[in-house]
């Protein structure tokens, strides 16, 4: 996982002209590949973002934080606990911006959290 190779769908993806990225991958393959490119990309939380950058917000951590990586169901469900604001600028983004899905099974529970609260303050019950 700490490898710098990357695919080439990594590569095509990093060139779409986006500032905002959010992933539930560990992995480094997405920086790596806008590394490669001349693109300088943070990874959110854990590197300071400079005005007007790329930035990719790590939601269930980072291979090179491993005390952070969200794998057991334990860790899923203490997500809020530790990861809340995190899920405040997915929110943020899904009112905001247009979201594209790549490779993202809409599965993730932390994912359907933000969802439901989402459609819960734009739906209120009458």
């Amino acid at each position: 996982l700490t490898t710098s190779r990357h695919s080439m769908m990594h590569s095509l993806l990093s060139n779409i002209p986006v500032d905002a990225i959010v992933t539930t991958n560990y992995d480094t393959m997405f920086e790596d590949a806008c590394r490669a490119s001349q693109q300088p990309i943070y990874a959110l939380p854990y590197e300071v973002r400079t005005p007007n950058s790329k930035w990719i917000l790590k939601l269930h951590g980072d291979v090179n934080h491993p005390e952070d990586i969200v794998l057991t169901r334990e860790q899923v469900d203490r997500y809020d606990d530790r990861r809340k604001a995190l899920s405040g600028i997915v929110q943020a983004l899904l009112i905001t911006k247009h979201m594209l899905f790549v490779g993202f099974s809409l599965q993730d529970e932390n994912f359907h959290k933000v969802a439901t609260t989402m459609r819960t303050a734009f739906n209120p019950p009458h």
